[in-house]
């Protein structure tokens, strides 16, 4: 995933997503921008990054967009807990699924 990715997909989310205060209209607005393009690759390409940052994201997204083909994948990296802060993304994804 290159830089002009990572500033579109995940840095106007993950600082939202990850904290207990969230700024409910930005996040809303933030994901209404991108939802058009929000395809299956973008949450697979997320959930592959070698950063929690991105693998939040990419579960917070699954989350949302509900797409069933995340579910094993989501699992086996909750398993592995090797991300610190990720967990709670997958928590919520497996939870929304």
């Amino acid at each position: 995933m290159n830089q002009n990715s990572i500033d579109k997909w995940v840095i106007p989310f993950y600082l939202q997503i990850n904290h207990f205060y969230v700024d409910e209209k930005k996040l809303t607005d933030s994901y209404l921008s991108v939802r058009d393009e929000l395809s299956s690759h973008v949450i697979t390409s997320l959930l592959e990054e070698q950063n929690w940052r991105p693998k939040i994201t990419g579960a917070w997204f699954a989350a949302i967009q509900q797409p069933s083909e995340f579910k094993d994948r989501i699992k086996e990296l909750l398993l592995e807990s090797k991300y610190c802060y990720a967990g709670g993304g997958y928590l919520l994804a497996l939870t929304s699924l």
